[in-house]
């Protein structure tokens, strides 16, 4: 890359990569079928409310906002994170910009954000995630601003960015507590030392306060949900295999960058200012190692380290023996985000992502406790929702119009009663019931339970409730996730007592 000053400044590069980055997610946002997750969140956002029991309530008001605005296409649902998407390019460059990165710091910090395959397959469908990197981010300039000596009143702006943030994902509270704690470590601690630092921790909590009321209300379902999930659906990981995951989470060829970008703040007089940033990936990591955290869930950080280091690679190329190290730098990041883009885009048929990923010499990386089959997780769980509501309307078929007007849909989890909930109107099924997640709350919808159609619960398990179980159908997703193929659909008749009594032992949080 250039090192002359030319007329094109490192805004303009950065607002140009992150309209590469939009157009990549408009064109590539439509393959494969709705995410598992996706669905929870169109009946979430159909239902809204200041919180719901595995998350808060952001991702379905940006359901409800992208579905009303865009329609029910997978390009219109995922037009927003498409958005934040970009944003977060535009973020990043900022970052760098205002640690003293010149025009190559940002853009290698931008195209970095853009190659890295987590932030790319996250902003590339609905979910929490999709949001999440860009409001941590958000709130990590405005805290670099305020090292570098703005107006302490930006802590009101940090504020406000911290309580949208856990209006998203209660992880805001991990990367908040990082940074902070970074700054406590360091001599920037100054910068906490006033009365606005204090304001805006007000202010995020006054954001906050809706859905803090109401877990309060339902007695904090999430912290129960994250207990059981620590206990023994998400896959453990060792602290050596936790960090061998980021590399492949962030690019091989970003792995450098980060790497350089956490030694450059912690040990260059330079920049020693923004040492806190540093400390805070360190803090990070080792608190969701304790936790038992997905890989994943640090992916949100890079992006400031993505800065930092796209800093270090610059001072070093101004070296004469190292100017190559610019072009190198970038060209390697951007080349590797080329190749493993189709990992995480569907950008492939299903046969092609198979051989290319064979090809690569890649394997499946777990995040759960489940069966695999010849697609990763991420991938299988957006295929075989419609054949599941396909199946159910089947068994629905062979009821009486007097049975169809009393059954109700039970499913095992929220995938499966979000997938009736938004195909079922096709078929002409009602609305589903689950004890899965925030489903639970809802109830059982009025329902009494004497006759129920099931999906992917065991019949011995039934029996324990039921006078008769017949099985009317069987649910063929091919690629689907191995647990959600070959499901029986059971009619069952004759609960031995009415739903409302026996809805407590439905109850799945995990």
């Amino acid at each position: 890359m250039a090192r002359s000053t030319g007329s094109i400044s490192g805004r303009t590069i950065v607002l140009g990569l992150a309209a590469v980055k939009l157009i990549v997610h408009l064109v590539y946002n439509r393959g494969y079928g709705y995410f598992r997750d996706e669905l929870y969140f169109f009946t979430c956002g159909d239902r809204l409310d200041w919180g719901y029991a595995d998350h808060p309530p952001l991702v379905a008001l940006a359901s409800a906002a992208g579905r009303g605005l865009f329609g029910d296409t997978l390009s219109g649902v995922r037009f927003l994170p498409a958005i934040a998407g970009a944003l977060l390019v535009v973020v990043t460059g900022a970052i760098a910009r205002e640690m003293g990165g010149r025009r190559f710091a940002q853009a290698l910090a931008a195209v970095s954000v853009i190659a890295a395959p987590i932030l790319l397959a996250q902003t590339n469908f609905l979910s929490m995630n999709a949001f999440e990197p860009l409001l941590w981010m958000t709130f990590a300039l405005v805290v670099v601003r305020i090292i570098r000596g703005a107006d302490p009143r930006w802590w009101l702006a940090a504020g406000l960015v911290a309580g949208i943030g856990m209006q998203n994902k209660y992880s805001m509270a991990f990367f908040g507590a990082s940074l902070v704690g970074g700054i406590l470590l360091t001599p920037e601690r100054r910068i906490l030392a006033n009365r606005w630092a204090w304001a805006g921790a007000a202010a995020a909590l006054a954001v906050w306060l809706p859905n803090v009321l109401w877990n309060f209300a339902y007695g904090w379902p999430i912290l129960e949900i994250l207990r059981n999930a620590g206990a023994g659906k998400n896959f453990e990981m060792s602290p050596l295999e936790f960090f061998t995951r980021q590399i492949v989470l962030a690019g091989p060829a970003t792995f450098p960058i980060w790497v350089a970008g956490i030694c450059y703040v912690v040990a260059s007089r330079r920049v020693r200012q923004f040492r806190a940033l540093g400390i805070a990936y360190v803090l990070l990591f080792a608190l969701l190692v304790a936790l038992r955290g997905k890989d994943y869930y640090i992916a949100p950080i890079y992006p400031m380290l993505f800065a930092a280091g796209a800093i270090a690679v610059e001072r070093a190329a101004e070296s004469p023996r190292l100017r190559l190290l610019e072009p190198l730098s970038i060209g390697a990041v951007a080349a590797c985000g080329v190749i493993l883009a189709p990992l995480v885009l569907p950008v492939l048929s299903v046969d092609g992502f198979v051989e290319y990923s064979r090809a690569l010499g890649l394997g499946h990386a777990k995040t759960e406790n489940h069966e695999m089959g010849r697609l990763p997780q991420f991938q299988a769980d957006m295929f075989g929702w419609e054949e599941m509501a396909r199946a159910v309307a089947e068994a629905y078929g062979t009821l009486s119009d007097d049975e169809k007007a009393r059954v109700a849909i039970f499913a095992q989890n929220y995938g499966e009663a979000g997938a009736i909930d938004f195909f079922g109107p096709k078929y002409g099924l009602p609305k589903a019931i689950s004890g899965h997640q925030n489903y639970w709350l809802w109830g059982p919808r009025g329902y009494t339970g004497e006759i129920m159609i099931t999906i992917g619960i065991d019949r011995e398990d039934l029996e324990k409730y039921f006078a008769t179980v017949e099985e009317k159908a069987r649910v063929q997703c091919g690629d689907c996730m191995p647990y959600e193929n070959d499901n029986p659909v059971y009619v069952c008749r004759g609960i031995a007592a009415p739903l409302q009594e026996v809805w407590p032992v439905t109850k799945h949080w995990r």
